[in-house]
């Protein structure tokens, strides 16, 4: 087997941007990106692509995936959606069995940080700052609106509601189940993404103030030297024992953190992280941190839109 490199979703923000990751690395091997969305042929940026099927169809992907393995001598899995995060969590011994290193943390640190309440309860037991946070089928009252309302399983910032009285909490709760009520943190040019990466002996962190645009990605981001937040994520780290890379989303209140959501997997803005020297996509790959110097310029990373026009899809 060889050390080729399959990203999945590369039609979507974070497989395009792991592949901008890889590109120019001085590595003999091949990036071949896969989607269920043939749009992903064109926009991916890979040396190859497969067209996916849905990884909830357990079986047909099971398939596909050890097809794509054997044709393209793949090494490394870089999954880029949550849905194929799941699968991948769900299947570790079959991958494992066939010598696949899956870029996936740890099964107890997956099943905290997917789910908020769990997530919340984490950091509660930590002594760390966190929103107030309610299982919304619990919930009796006691918070002043605004509130926020969002699926208790992690899902890309869909499904979130702000909701400003009661009329719309009833609402909401007709529409969603399993969800959670969390306090609404004010201060929305006070929110902060900051990475986190730990080989499981040496711990790197990066912190962006960033501004939400489109479909909630970040759209602005600036570095920022941030003690107090690279502190709370090697914390976080340490107490977990993280394999990997966690994206840690605060908002700064006065001058403090309250962290209101955990993601257990590489984020949308992890090309803006390589680009300013933190490289978790490359460490993760070869299983240590070397030594290295983040770029904290004064400089700020801006996300565009553009076009693509094609006659293959």
């Amino acid at each position: 087997m060889e050390n080729n490199i399959l990203v999945t979703a590369v039609a979507g923000d974070i497989g395009q941007a792991v592949i901008k990751c890889l590109k120019g690395l001085p590595r003999p091997c091949r990036v071949i990106g896969c989607d269920i969305d043939p749009v992903g042929s064109v926009v991916g940026g890979g040396d190859d692509f497969v067209l996916a099927p849905s990884a909830r169809d357990t079986k047909v992907y099971m398939d596909f995936l050890f097809s794509v393995v054997a044709h393209h001598k793949i090494r490394h899995i870089v999954p880029a959606s949550d849905a194929e995060l799941y699968f991948f969590h769900t299947h570790r011994r079959e991958t494992e069995k066939r010598g696949l290193h899956v870029l996936i943390v740890a099964e107890h640190i997956y099943q905290t940080f997917m789910h908020k309440y769990e997530t919340v309860r984490f950091l509660s037991s930590k002594g760390l700052s966190c929103p107030r946070t309610y299982l919304l089928d619990e919930y009796q009252r006691g918070l002043p609106y605004p509130l926020i309302v969002k699926p208790c399983i992690s899902a890309g910032g869909h499904g979130l509601f702000k909701v400003e009285n009661d009329e719309q909490l009833n609402a909401v709760k007709v529409l969603m189940r399993d969800a959670v009520v969390q306090e609404y943190l004010p201060g929305e040019d006070q929110e902060y993404t900051t990475g986190v990466f730990s080989d499981g002996k040496k711990c790197s962190s990066i912190t962006f103030r960033r501004i939400l645009g489109f479909n909630g990605v970040s759209r602005v981001v600036e570095p920022m030297e941030d003690c107090a937040a690279d502190e709370i994520a090697h914390e976080i780290a340490m107490a977990c024992g993280l394999v990997g890379a966690l994206n840690i989303q605060s908002r700064k209140v006065g001058n403090k953190h309250y962290i209101f959501e955990i993601n257990p997997r590489l984020s949308s803005t992890v090309y803006f992280r390589h680009s300013f020297g933190f490289q978790d996509v490359v460490w993760w790959l070869d299983g240590s941190i070397p030594a290295h110097k983040l770029n904290y310029s004064k400089g700020k990373g801006i996300r565009v839109l553009t076009e693509v026009f094609t006659n293959k899809v």
